[in-house]
């Protein structure tokens, strides 16, 4: 019986450790990830966009550079329409421009006449 709690016990430790150990690394990686972001100065082409799941929406520019961020606000600027909120995977396409100065909270997606506003969340 004893074997069995220590063992038990030995499991869920090991299950804590691991989950415990998982967040460290994802928040660390997330605050990389915002930092090489934040104090990016973007003006390219997009190449790739898509959605980064828990990282959130990653993107990458003509030059293979790949940026991670969380967007939480989306805007047309054109009409500055607030209502129509769109997340950055719907919009963005390949040859959108992207326009982001250092240390910004609002990234702009330009597509053909209609700019998009995205402002992003900081990583803690």
């Amino acid at each position: 019986m004893k074997l069995k709690i220590v063992a038990a016990f030995c499991f869920l430790s090991l299950i804590v450790f691991l989950i415990a150990s998982t967040q460290i690394k994802m928040r660390k990686k997330g605050r990389e990830d915002f930092k090489k972001f934040n104090t990016a100065s973007i003006k390219e082409q997009l190449d790739v966009a898509y959605n980064g799941n828990r990282e959130g929406s990653a993107f990458t520019i003509k030059n293979g550079e790949k940026y991670v961020f969380m967007p939480f606000r989306a805007y047309r600027l054109k009409f500055f329409d607030t209502s129509y909120n769109p997340s950055f995977d719907e919009v963005a396409k390949k040859g959108d421009s992207i326009i982001k100065r250092p240390c910004s909270d609002t990234l702009f997606l330009k597509k053909d006449t209609i700019t998009y506003s995205f402002t992003f969340i900081k990583a803690e």
